[in-house]
């Protein structure tokens, strides 16, 4: 009996956590914004480290990034490119909390690369970040998972 309880307690806890995430990160907003039209079909790419965060406030991106702000981060999320869209994919075990995310290229408002020393593997490997315009949302993915992408992109 207490087993059961221990389980429904830690569940419930993971539950409410994953389902908070979802809503300060950014990523509720996006998906709901942006759901997955059609399956993508290529090669996924899994990131080894991934964040994404709701972009509210007048401070720079580094310093919320830095300073704690709503966001998620994590390494199990993959990304696929067509001409078109961003595909942002969790794993299936949890997609029912976390949904495909295909972002239009038209909805990123500005791209940028920064150095992320030992942010990504191998240590010294850049990433690129990404603003979308609405909902305001900052992603920042490794350089190598979205390579194909750049063309896409509106760097500045």
């Amino acid at each position: 009996m207490e087993t059961a309880l221990f389980i429904l307690a830690f569940l419930t806890i993971a539950g409410l956590c994953a389902y908070l995430m979802t809503r300060g990160s950014g990523w509720h907003g996006l998906a709901v914004k942006y759901p997955e039209s059609a399956p993508y079909t290529g090669q996924l790419r899994r990131c080894g480290t991934f964040q994404m965060m709701a972009v509210d406030s007048d401070l720079s991106v580094a310093t919320r990034f830095s300073g704690g702000m709503r966001r998620f981060s994590g390494g199990i999320m993959s990304v696929g490119v067509t001409r078109d869209a961003l595909y942002i994919v969790a794993p299936s075990v949890v997609r029912f909390l976390f949904p495909t995310i295909q972002l239009p290229w038209t909805s990123i408002a500005s791209a940028k690369p920064f150095e992320a020393p030992g942010w990504v593997e191998p240590i010294g490997t850049s990433g690129m970040q990404a603003e979308t315009t609405a909902p305001k949302t900052c992603i920042r993915l490794p350089m190598y998972a979205i390579e194909d992408a750049r063309s896409y992109l509106p760097l500045s």
